[in-house]
C-alpha cells in the first residue's frame, strides 16, 4: 500500500507540472484488506474496521452530503477504503454511492457477476460495499464492447500537448491496447447517455476462486450476484463505447484543461547547492526528455520502473554499498539526466564522480548550462557494480547562479553500458 500511494503521488505530481488544476493529494487507505479480518459468523456487522487517513476522509466527506445529495465515489481497484469507511460509521450508507468497476460478467455463470482483480483483491470488502451501499457497479470484461470503455489508441496520445505526463500515457501499460479499463468511470458518467442498459443484482453465491496476479496462488471466496428486481445492487449491463470515446478526446484535447506545464524542475523543489553532494538518482523532474532522455525501463503491468523514483525511466537499483542507498545503471551512448544547482560563487571547482564497473566501463562528459566542461572521461574497472571509485575532475570555472549540470553518456564498455554512478560532489 506504502509503494500504490507513493507510485499515485508521483502521478498527480506529473500532472500538475503537466498543467492540471484542482488535483486533490494523495491520500493513503487501509493496509489491510478486510478479507482478513472476515468473522467466523460470516456477519458484516462483526467486521472490525481496518483504519485509515482515507476511511477518515470517507467518512468526513460523507457527512457533508446526504441522501438526496450523495457524496459520489469513483472507483478502480479495490472496495476496502470504502467498506473500511462504511464499518468505521454505518450512518454514512445513505449519504453515499460507490461507482465502480469491479465484478466480471462470465458467461460460464450465466447472469452472474464475480471474479475479477478488483473483486477478488478483498472479496469480503467487495460483499460489504454491495450489500449494504447503494452502489452501481460497471463488470469489467476485457474485449467486450459492451463495456463501453474508450477507445485510446496509443498513436493519439500524440494530439494531447507534450507533457511528461502525455509521455507517462505513452510508456504505460497499456500503450498496445485500445480499451483502457481505467478510464471508463471518471469521463463517461458525465454523459447519461452513455448508459444502454442496466440490471439490479442480489447476491446469490459464494464459489471458491484462486489468483495470482500478485504473486503466489491465493485461494479465496468470492461473492456472486444474479439478476433480481429487489436487488440493491445497480449493475451497468451495456454502455456504448462511442460515447464513452467522445467524452474521453473531449476532455483530454481541451486546451483549457492542461493550463501551462512546467517542464523540468528541481527534484524536492530547489536546486542542490554548490559546493555540495548530489545523489545520482536524485535528478530533476519533468520526465523523459526534459530531466533526462534513457532508451528503455518503460512500466508494465506488476513491475515498477524503480523503487526509488516511481514512474521514471531512468534505471535506479538498490545497491547496498551506495552512499544512499541507491545508484544509477543500465546506461548507454547518446544517453543523458540533468541536475539543476545553485553555485553560490564564481570560481574554479572539482567535480568527483562516483562510478563502479565490472570490466572496463564506458564514457561520459559534464556540461553546464548546454557547455561542455570536462571532456569524455573513461569509467575505470573497479572490479564489480557495487565496487566504488572517484573519478576527478578539476578546473571546472563556474558562475554563480542557479545553472544545469547535465552527464552525457558518450560510449559503453565491455559489458554493453557506460557504468554505475553514485553521487557527484562539487567542491570549491
Amino acid at each position: 500500500p506504502e509503494k500504490a500511494a507513493a507510485e499515485r503521488a508521483n502521478l498527480v505530481a506529473k500532472a500538475r507540472r503537466s498543467g492540471f488544476k484542482n488535483l486533490p493529494d494523495v491520500v493513503a487507505g487501509p493496509t489491510l484488506s478486510l478479507a482478513s479480518r472476515r468473522p467466523a459468523s460470516a456477519k458484516i456487522e462483526d467486521t472490525e474496521p481496518v483504519g485509515s487517513d482515507g476511511t477518515d476522509l470517507i467518512v468526513r466527506e460523507a457527512h457533508k452530503a446526504s441522501a438526496e445529495k450523495p457524496l459520489v465515489i469513483l472507483m478502480g481497484g479495490n472496495a476496502t477504503a470504502v467498506a473500511d469507511a462504511y464499518l468505521s460509521d454505518p450512518s454514512i450508507a445513505d449519504r453515499i454511492v460507490p461507482v465502480w468497476i469491479g465484478g466480471q460478467r462470465p458467461r460460464r455463470e450465466g447472469d452472474c457477476v464475480g471474479q475479477d482483480y478488483n473483486t477478488l483483491v478483498d472479496a469480503w470488502a467487495a460483499y460489504i460495499l454491495q450489500e449494504r451501499l447503494r452502489t452501481v457497479l460497471f463488470p469489467f470484461r476485457m474485449g467486450d464492447s459492451a463495456n463501453g470503455w474508450p477507445a485510446v489508441p496509443r498513436k493519439r496520445l500524440l494530439e494531447l500537448p507534450d507533457t511528461e505526463l502525455r509521455q507517462n500515457m505513452i510508456d504505460s501499460w497499456w500503450d498496445e491496447r485500445d480499451p483502457d479499463p481505467d478510464s471508463v468511470v471518471a469521463f463517461s458518467l458525465t454523459r447519461p447517455e452513455h448508459v444502454l442498459e442496466t440490471r439490479r443484482l442480489s447476491f446469490s453465491h459464494w464459489k471458491e476462486m484462486s489468483y495470482n496476479w500478485a504473486g503466489p496462488k491465493v485461494d479465496i471466496q468470492a461473492p456472486f450476484y444474479k439478476p433480481g428486481p429487489e436487488g440493491k445492487l445497480l449493475a451497468v449491463w451495456r454502455a456504448d463505447p462511442e460515447v464513452a470515446t467522445d467524452e474521453f478526446w473531449k476532455r483530454l484535447t481541451d486546451p483549457a484543461a492542461w493550463g501551462t506545464p512546467q517542464g523540468r524542475v528541481p527534484f524536492g523543489g530547489s536546486p542542490w547547492k554548490v559546493p555540495g553532494k548530489i545523489e545520482a538518482h536524485h535528478f530533476d523532474e519533468g520526465g523523459p526528455g526534459r530531466a533526462y532522455w534513457v532508451r528503455g525501463n518503460k512500466y508494465r503491468w506488476g513491475h515498477w520502473h524503480n523503487d526509488a523514483r516511481l514512474l521514471e525511466s531512468v534505471n535506479v537499483v538498490a545497491s547496498e554499498t551506495a552512499s544512499g542507498g541507491y545508484k544509477v545503471s543500465g546506461l548507454t551512448a547518446g544517453e543523458w539526466i540533468e541536475y539543476a544547482l545553485e553555485v553560490r560563487e564564481t570560481g574554479d571547482y572539482a567535480v568527483e564522480v562516483q562510478v563502479a564497473s565490472n570490466g572496463p566501463g564506458g564514457a561520459f562528459h559534464l556540461e553546464f548550462d548546454g557547455v561542455e566542461k570536462t571532456g569524455s572521461v573513461k569509467v575505470p574497472n573497479t572490479g564489480g557494480w557495487d565496487q566504488w571509485r572517484t573519478c576527478s575532475i578539476p578546473g571546472i570555472r563556474l558562475d554563480a547562479g542557479t545553472q544545469v549540470m547535465r552527464i552525457a553518456f558518450d560510449s559503453v564498455g565491455k559489458e554493453g553500458v557506460v557504468g554505475d554512478f553514485d553521487f557527484f560532489r562539487i567542491t570549491g
